[in-house]
């Protein structure tokens, strides 16, 4: 879940953990993720309550999209430290290092949460902290896709974004072709910076991962001029 600031600040993205536990409007403590399945305008209305993020608009893009701008892309280039695996993803990169990833691998590097890593030559074992290292795997490939930006520049790179957008995008009905312009113009000046940052929050792994916002997270919110 990604929001971005474009008021009179600087443009910020911020990387909101779906898992993270806030004050939902009328439903008490719940995870922001689950705030969707009951409409867009509760998503809204939790990002203003608790997160005081304002929000002028709103668009909802599935892992579709993500799926055919990897392929329009033709590959993203990401890097691992260790050798890494999921099997209910479909994740499998057997080697430390840079790995070319297609639409299909790209989709199961974002969506692994059942990990195992392998250090050096021993045994693989679990993920001290998936849901963190969910997080940041989402974050790189972003940053990936973002470093493809030719792809999409011009007239046919236009056409290619909204080739992926159909049928995968979702829009607020208030929101114009001007609208549209800006949110892609700040995208394209934030994405891959050190304005894109990561909500800084504490993991609980179980059978319904949870996180908690921490101290530095509401810093973080200060300074995009958020902050609940």
């Amino acid at each position: 879940m990604t929001g971005v600031q474009t008021c009179a600040l600087p443009i910020s993205i911020v990387q909101i953990p779906r898992d993270l536990v806030v004050d939902v409007p009328g439903f008490g403590k719940q995870r922001i993720g689950l705030t969707l399945t009951k409409g867009p305008q509760l998503l809204v209305d939790t990002l203003c309550a608790p997160l005081g993020i304002g929000a002028d608009h709103l668009v909802i893009v599935d892992f579709r999209a993500f799926r055919r701008l990897v392929a329009a892309a033709g590959s993203i280039t990401v890097t691992t430290e260790t050798p890494i695996r999921d099997t209910v993803s479909g994740l499998d990169l057997e080697t430390p290092g840079k790995h070319e990833l297609d639409e299909d691998s790209a989709l199961a590097y974002i969506r692994a949460r059942h990990t195992s890593i392998r250090v050096g030559t021993g045994a693989w074992v679990a993920e001290p902290d998936p849901s963190r290292g969910r997080v940041e795997r989402l974050q790189r490939a972003l940053d990936a896709l973002s470093a493809e930006r030719s792809t999409f520049a011009g007239p046919i790179g236009l056409l290619r974004v909204a080739r992926a957008a159909q049928g995968t995008t979702r829009i607020d009905r208030a929101m114009g072709l001007a609208d549209v312009r800006t949110l892609r113009s700040a995208i394209a000046q934030a994405t891959g910076s050190a304005s894109a940052r990561t909500l800084d929050s504490r993991f609980v792994e179980g059978d319904i991962p949870q996180a908690f916002a921490t101290p530095i997270a509401r810093d973080q919110l200060r300074s995009i001029g958020a902050g609940g």
